[in-house]
């Protein structure tokens, strides 16, 4: 993606950049603040991955179907076993997983980009 400076000025302190593609995961993003001579010190953000999108799983199921950031990895924890499976260029991700049964809970979470997406909890 490159590197890009943009000056904007903050009315009352708030300001916003609108950009024109989707940042990928991963991406840095810096900020400071100018005013006067003084300029403040970096600040550092990274993109995450959206948290996924689960078709909601049934009793007996044996695959975990749904959507997430292209080209991350989706991961599905139960109990002490992990699941992981690579999402598709269409976003689409589906992950076999041992029998589930009622009550068992699912955790869900993407990573792409060297992040990771805030977790998803599903329970059967």
């Amino acid at each position: 993606m490159g590197s890009k400076t943009v000056q904007i000025k903050a009315t009352y302190g708030t300001w916003k950049v609108t950009i024109k593609s989707a940042l990928k995961a991963g991406t840095k993003v810096s900020a400071k603040v100018k005013v006067g001579l003084l300029t403040s010190a970096s600040k550092i953000i990274y993109v995450i991955p959206a948290t996924p999108v689960v078709s909601k799983p049934k009793v007996g199921a044996t695959v975990i179907k749904g959507t997430a950031t292209k080209g991350g990895v989706v991961y599905v924890t139960i109990k002490t076993k992990t699941y992981s499976a690579k999402v598709t260029s269409k976003g689409t991700f589906s992950i076999k997983v041992s029998t589930l049964k009622k009550g068992t809970t699912l955790t869900i979470k993407c990573k792409a980009g060297g992040k990771y997406s805030a977790k998803k909890v599903i329970k059967i």
